[in-house]
């Protein structure tokens, strides 16, 4: 055996052995760093997914409070027809006054039940809500003034009660007093003719005209049947409102109620079509406005307002103008304002004693049935009455009353909105009056 030592052999790599070994290398980190790049991306999508679950979901785009259709009867007359959205808007805290007559006229029964009335229409308002009460005669007298109502709902009860009746009647006096407080809408409530002061409608009209353009409604109820009708019109048509006939003081508060709780449901304030003033638009109300027929081929009309929470909108129509393109219900609007006068002439001439122009004046009027049902019907009892050898005055005048106040309603396109709760024919008698 041999004692020769053996070495190994010597073995030596490959010349490319170096970059083989980094090619593996690169090759093993390769899907090493796919892997990890997914599991950040991954993780930040998870991430994300999380942040955005967080996230409150974008609010819905709020319902338009008004929408507006326009309609051309050939080249006659045109309709804009408003239509304010059923939905509760939110809406910024109104600030209603009663103004309440509170001359010796009303005394006893009368002044209680308007009290109590305007105790309950209070009590609609919401929180935030801002109620004043002013009483007029020959003097003012402010007995609650920009009151939270939900801070102290006693308080209007107990400013209410003093409120008694004394000398007569200076409803510019009151006017004057009322629009210098902090309102969005006043309610006036009489029984008499002025005494004192500015006694004519044109006079009496200023001031709601002027509190108007500030954006201030003014609605009225007439209480009996010895206030001055024309007054009260004059000053609710002049400030956007509503007017209203009780007989009985026992509507009043159903009257106030329906006025207030139209002023909390507001879906629109200061409307305007073209250079129609509208007013506040309650939610659910349909309103007209007829206008004549510019000459061309196309007529535009700009319908702005503002929503209940003081943004302002812009609705711009635009309609084709044909002669030979009738619209009926255009029409059918127009026969109602006809049939308005008709019946407004004749319970004039009755009142001058011409009762055969009368009759003849309401013949002569028809309207078809569906265009105007109930002012058929009630030209009908009007027909009847005065056909009798001794018409009824006191029937004819109550009745004239409770026209006058469905009448301003339906000129003023306010479709939908009973604020004439009494209105209609042959549903009063004598000792219901006040």
């Amino acid at each position: 055996m041999s004692d020769r030592h053996l070495e190994p052999p010597v073995l030596a790599p490959p010349a490319d052995f170096a970059d083989r070994v980094a090619d593996a290398w690169v090759e093993e980190r390769r899907p090493r760093r796919a892997r990890r790049w997914l599991g950040w991306v991954s993780a930040a999508a998870v991430l994300v997914a999380a942040v955005l679950a967080l996230q409150p979901e974008a609010a819905p785009e709020p319902a338009r409070p008004l929408s507006a259709t326009l309609r051309v009867d050939g080249d006659r007359m045109a309709m804009v027809e408003l239509l304010a959205t059923t939905e509760a808007v939110p809406r910024r805290p109104v600030r209603v006054a009663f103004l309440v007559d509170t001359s010796e006229s009303m005394r006893g029964r009368k002044l209680r039940n308007v009290k109590a009335a305007v105790v309950e229409a209070s009590q609609l308002l919401a929180p935030g809500d801002r109620v004043s009460v002013v009483g007029f005669d020959s003097h003012v007298d402010v007995v609650l003034r920009d009151h939270e109502v939900a801070k102290i709902r006693g308080a209007v009860k107990t400013a209410v009660e003093g409120l008694g009746p004394r000398g007569t009647t200076c409803l510019e006096c009151g006017l004057a007093a009322v629009y210098a407080l902090p309102v969005d809408a006043v309610v006036v409530v009489s029984d008499g003719e002025v005494t004192v002061g500015p006694n004519t409608a044109t006079a009496l009209a200023e001031r709601p005209t002027q509190a108007a353009r500030r954006g201030v409604r003014t609605s009225t109820v007439g209480l009996g049947r010895a206030y001055d009708a024309s007054v009260l019109q004059a000053i609710t048509n002049a400030g956007l409102g509503a007017y209203a006939f009780a007989h009985n003081s026992d509507l009043v508060a159903k009257l106030l109620s329906a006025e207030v709780r139209r002023l909390a449901q507001s879906a629109a304030e200061a409307v305007r079509v073209g250079d129609t003033a509208v007013g506040r638009v309650a939610r659910g109300e349909h309103r007209r406005v007829l206008l004549p027929v510019p000459a061309g081929d196309r007529m535009a009309v700009t319908v702005r307002y503002r929503d209940t929470a003081g943004r302002a909108h812009t609705l711009e129509l635009t309609a084709r103008v044909d002669p030979d393109r009738p619209n009926a219900e255009v029409a059918r609007e127009v026969a109602y304002r006809k049939t308005v006068e008709a019946i407004d002439q004749a319970l004039q001439q009755f009142a001058t004693g011409q009762t055969a122009s009368a009759l003849q004046t309401l013949e002569l009027n028809e309207v078809p049935g569906d265009a105007a049902q109930w002012l058929e019907q009630l030209a009908g009892e009007f027909r009847t009455r005065l056909q009798q050898d001794e018409p009824d005055t006191d029937w004819i005048e109550t009745q004239k009353r409770a026209w006058e106040g469905r009448r301003f309603e339906r000129v003023h396109g306010q479709i939908g909105y009973e604020n004439n709760i009494n209105g209609g024919a042959g549903v009063f008698k004598a000792n219901e009056l006040e």
